[in-house]
């Protein structure tokens, strides 16, 4: 054999060998394991998924670290707040429960919107899960890049870059995963998630007012809004009421019928700093240069964080206006603001395309 043949082997051998050892240190390291987690749920293999995946520590650290974005974002300590407090923590065991529960639905490829693990759920806890599962964006999120920022002995931080879809922007998620008997690695939590979540809520807010200003300029091209009177109501007793009266004009000073206008009313601070919305009463048809009156009694819940707000301000400091949704006219088109961003599935990404 030639001198230079033996070279070649020599060096194809010294490639193969490299491959293999690359490989056999790949499949051990935490990033390997994620890409077993994605395949996993592509292949609906729950025992996989389960044996990489710690569902109880992921969904029991991630349901607190929840609540303290929440009380950030909003600025109201929930853990300030006896009753509220209790609540949460009552919630939690069968809300985490049931989370793993849908989790585990959507890995088998289920429709997990259509499958509960409780029989009864009450209204708090269906608009707590749903809350939770719009927040966490997850139809919405691609993986763009995952790395390893951290390693020792049986722990490891790794970092997911990930992007969504309709806020547009990438976003960083560290995650703790530990190394099983066989080399492998287990997500065991989110370490960042509360930064996650005000980072994305922010984000998310600025792309909606972004898509929202064109449509809003339009809206009050055609309507004209006042506020005839507003004054907050106490009933008096051992268990006050509290209550809102509220009566607000809308003018259509386009050159159209409009049949239907939606709107909210708005408290905000002197620095115009929305603190809470109300949904008012629909206005009627109104025909060009016409008024329309909506007239509103909203009740106020003092166990309700965002009420509890406002029955404690003083009036004199609160600023009080309207925020027009929607207006419909009588040929049929319809101007409508978006009060959440659009779900950007593959397929509606792919269609765009």
């Amino acid at each position: 054999m030639g001198k230079d043949k033996k070279i070649i082997i020599g060096l194809f051998v010294c490639a193969i060998l490299g491959i293999c050892y690359y490989f056999f240190y790949w499949i051990k390291t935490p990033a390997y394991s994620i890409n077993i987690i994605r395949e996993s749920i592509q292949k609906h293999d729950v025992n996989t998924f389960e044996k990489h995946v710690d569902l109880d520590s992921l969904y029991n650290k991630g349901y607190d670290d929840m609540y303290v974005a929440m009380s950030k974002i909003t600025g109201e300590d929930f853990s300030s707040n006896p009753f509220l407090a209790g609540m949460v923590q009552m919630m939690k065991p069968p809300l985490v429960a049931e989370f793993k529960h849908k989790t585990l639905e959507f890995v088998k490829g289920n429709d997990n919107s259509q499958t509960s693990n409780q029989s009864s759920q009450d209204d708090t806890q269906t608009a707590v899960i749903n809350g939770m599962e719009t927040k966490a964006n997850i139809k919405n999120l691609d993986i763009r890049d995952v790395s390893t920022i951290s390693q020792e002995n049986d722990s490891a931080i790794i970092v997911l870059k990930v992007h969504s879809r309709n806020i547009g922007k990438d976003f960083d998620l560290k995650i703790k995963m530990n190394k099983l008997d066989d080399g492998k690695w287990k997500l065991k939590e989110i370490t960042n998630l509360t930064e996650f979540i005000i980072e994305t809520d922010k984000a998310e807010k600025e792309k909606l007012a972004e898509i929202d200003a064109p449509l809003k300029e339009q809206i009050y091209k055609v309507v004209e809004t006042s506020l005839v009177k507003g004054k907050k109501h106490v009933t008096d007793g051992l268990f006050p009421s509290y209550s809102l009266n509220i009566t607000y004009q809308l003018k259509n000073i386009s050159e159209k019928n409009i049949i239907r206008a939606t709107a909210y009313c708005l408290f905000s601070d002197k620095q115009k700093n929305e603190i809470a919305s109300y949904k008012i009463n629909d206005f009627p048809n109104m025909s060009p240069g016409a008024t329309a009156i909506s007239a509103n009694n909203i009740k106020l819940n003092e166990f309700d964080a965002t009420d509890k707000k406002i029955i404690a301000t003083d009036p004199s400091t609160l600023r009080l206006g309207i925020k027009v949704m929607s207006v419909e006219f009588d040929d049929g088109t319809k101007i409508e603001r978006p009060t959440k961003l659009p779900i950007i599935t593959e397929k509606t990404k792919q269609n765009n395309d």
